[in-house]
């Protein structure tokens, strides 16, 4: 391999992995319900790896493609004013409403040492899943 191409791509993952180091959002894609299984949820999982003792979040939501505003929350146990610390994770998720997408916001208050990755899962009623996405960092 040529030493330009070895630069070009020491570049491309320096960014990539810079850009998703000091997350302080993180939006998944919508995932759809596929017909919305009876009973099913629809749950939200964030991860903090960073250095951080914990930051507030500012906020978490799960929207679908019908509204504009939030579903409610059948179950969060992400704690909101003290945020995570390193190697914590939590999780937030709703009752799946029928035939619709949905997509998990999560937002934190962005201190220096925060990292976060999130995935957004789609499950039937015996808690399988049946479909997950991960989630992305919004610059």
């Amino acid at each position: 391999m040529k030493a330009q191409a070895k630069m070009i791509i020491a570049f491309l993952l320096a960014m990539l992995f810079s850009s998703a180091a000091w997350a302080e959002s993180l939006v998944s894609p919508p995932l759809f319900s596929k017909g919305g299984p009876s009973g099913g949820t629809v749950t939200c999982r964030i991860f903090q790896f960073g250095s951080t003792v914990g930051e507030p979040l500012r906020a978490l939501a799960i929207y679908t493609n019908t509204s504009a505003a939030p579903v409610p929350l059948a179950f969060n146990t992400c704690n909101v004013s003290s945020g995570l610390r390193q190697n914590e994770n939590c999780s937030y998720g709703a009752r799946i409403a029928g035939n619709l997408s949905y997509t998990c916001v999560f937002i934190s208050a962005g201190g220096a040492g925060a990292q976060y990755t999130g995935t957004i899962e789609i499950q039937d009623s015996q808690f399988n899943v049946l479909e997950r996405e991960a989630m992305r960092v919004v610059p």
